[in-house]
């Protein structure tokens, strides 16, 4: 789009976001609420899916945009332009604004409809998180985006950020992500979707969503709609894979913290061997499009990362990697310097040995490389000041002690590079524990054992 405003993005006029606890937001890269007239936020708990996606918010925030207004929903992509990352905006303005195909559907009619008070055509994007079930506790993880989390004693008391449940518009002792009232509203203001994105929570076991997408194939509307999925790719039933398969395009955005021993550590209790099994069969969809692995670069994984990035690479899978935030206690700046140079290096070695024929990097492997070089530098310019570091250090023990007491699980020996960095940076381990039960008397443990 020519001449477009510094900060506009596309997605205000077409794209419906949901968090997992029903609190919609810009999108999903976006920290803040949405809010009524009378200053409540927009919740699907409390207010229909048609008012959220008229809203007076929603309106004031597209004529905002096309003023050029930096509006603070949009601080997560400010924040990775300004670091080197690429941004959510950029991205989905490219695509919307960018290919013959969406040019074909012009957006930019949208735009223009969006300046009066009439009612804008219904989203042509959705991204949904309907409710926080899942079958994992992964470690950067927290009870908003899982329920097992959410029921876990120890867990859950380490995790900022509980999963909201509000007296709203649906009957006392009904889940709201599970009432059919909701699933009609999704199905009516669907009517012209063209890409749906889902994730958790962990979608392919939510049944609202799977219901939305069996309506969808049974309406006849899957061949044209572009799906995408976020998920751990734990679960791929028959029934399930078949759906998958009747979209006009699926792409799977895979969540995967780690290789063998790292990855069950990471994403616990999932299983590496399950998630192979279950990689190799997903890759049979006849309409599958593209699968990415999500890594996220955390205290446990960064140093043993390339583990991952070499089984990737054997099966030419792409990988798209990111950094933890908004969980302190398990935060790569936690690292020692001398684990973060190691880690360095062992990232370094892997690129080098990819281009040792003196070919340029396939553009796949140079942009994971961009991600590792912004990641990287991103710790060292957010670093700790020392003071800070070595109250979160003391966390960061005790989050671990926590964990491995309850889960029967041991940092050190699946992370034992790791710990001997610690160690060395920080002396003896704090075998202290904070919230592990009290009433389960446990002897202090090692990260040894």
């Amino acid at each position: 789009m020519s001449h477009e405003p510094s900060n506009l993005c596309i997605l205000p006029w077409i794209h419906l976001n949901l968090a997992p606890d029903g609190f919609a937001t810009l999108c999903c890269q976006s920290g803040t609420l949405l809010r009524d007239e009378g200053g409540k936020p927009l919740n699907a708990q409390t207010h229909t899916l048609e008012a959220i996606w008229n809203s007076r918010a929603m309106r004031e925030v597209r004529v905002a945009m096309l003023r050029g207004e930096a509006l603070p929903h949009c601080a997560a992509c400010a924040r990775n332009e300004r670091h080197g990352w690429g941004s959510s905006r950029q991205s989905m303005n490219q695509l919307w604004f960018g290919s013959a195909e969406e040019a074909a559907r012009d957006p930019r009619k949208v735009l223009r409809d969006s300046l009066t008070e009439a009612p804008l055509g219904p989203p042509r994007y959705f991204d949904l998180r309907i409710g926080n079930l899942c079958n994992l506790k992964c470690v950067i993880c927290r009870p908003l985006y899982s329920s097992s989390i959410e029921r876990d004693p120890v867990h859950a008391r380490w995790a900022e950020g509980p999963h909201a449940r509000l007296q709203g518009r649906f009957p006392a002792g009904e889940s709201w992500s599970e009432s059919p009232v909701l699933l009609e509203e999704i199905n009516a203001i669907s009517e012209q979707a063209m890409v749906i994105q889902l994730a958790g929570g962990e979608p392919t076991i939510n049944r609202t969503l799977v219901a939305w997408l069996e309506q969808l194939c049974r309406a006849g509307r899957a061949p044209e709609i572009d799906l995408e999925l976020v998920t751990n790719l734990t679960v791929v039933p028959d029934p399930l894979f078949q759906t998958l398969s009747r979209f006009r395009s699926v792409v799977l955005k895979v969540s995967v913290d780690g290789f063998g021993a790292s990855y069950e550590y990471n994403r616990f209790p999932g299983r590496w061997a399950t998630f192979q099994r279950n990689i190799e069969r997903i890759r049979q969809l006849p309409n599958l499009a593209n699968l990415i692995l999500f890594p996220v670069l955390n205290v446990y994984n960064t140093l043993t990362m390339v583990d991952l990035l070499e089984w990737a690479e054997a099966r030419e899978l792409q990988v798209c990697a990111t950094i933890v935030r908004a969980a302190d206690h398990v935060d790569c700046r936690l690292l020692p310097p001398e684990a973060r140079r190691e880690a360095r290096e062992r990232v370094a070695a892997f690129f080098a040995g990819r281009q040792a024929s003196g070919q340029p990097l396939p553009p796949r492997l140079l942009s994971l490389q961009q991600e590792f070089q912004a990641a990287f530098q991103e710790i060292e310019d957010t670093d700790y000041d020392p003071p800070t570091r070595r109250r979160e250090v003391a966390h960061f023990m005790q989050f671990t002690n926590d964990l491995d007491a309850s889960r029967g699980t041991s940092f050190g020996a699946t992370c034992p590079g790791t710990l001997a960095h610690f160690l060395a940076a920080d002396g003896p381990w704090d075998p202290s524990h904070r919230h592990y039960p009290a009433a389960t008397p446990v002897a202090p443990r090692s990260p040894h054992a």
